[in-house]
């Protein structure tokens, strides 16, 4: 990982300028990939320009998923459930059975 550290945080920072609004910093972006890379069974690479082009594109959805779970606390992330179970008493069974 060191040989390649210095380039896979220039790739983070370039990821970074692409939106104003992504809050992770690159060092921390690169961690993430490192720690996702690293969770991975066997990766092969054969060229040095095919893992950059799979890291830039890990980093990309590590940025796209902050974002996503960002906006979800945003809008209320702790959803109510309702159950759709039969013996909710607004639901008529009889007439889901006279139908068919």
């Amino acid at each position: 990982m060191p040989a390649v550290y210095p380039h896979l945080h220039r790739i983070a920072a370039l990821l970074r300028e692409e939106r104003n609004r992504h809050t992770l910093p690159a060092t921390e972006l690169v961690n993430e990939l490192y720690l996702i890379l690293a969770g991975q069974p066997k990766i092969d690479f054969e060229e040095r320009p095919k893992f950059f082009r799979l890291a830039a594109h890990v980093m990309r959805l590590i940025l796209r998923d902050r974002a996503r779970c960002r906006k979800s606390q945003k809008r209320g992330s702790d959803p109510v459930r309702v159950s759709l179970s039969d013996d909710l008493r607004w639901v008529d069974g009889s007439a889901a059975i006279a139908e068919q």
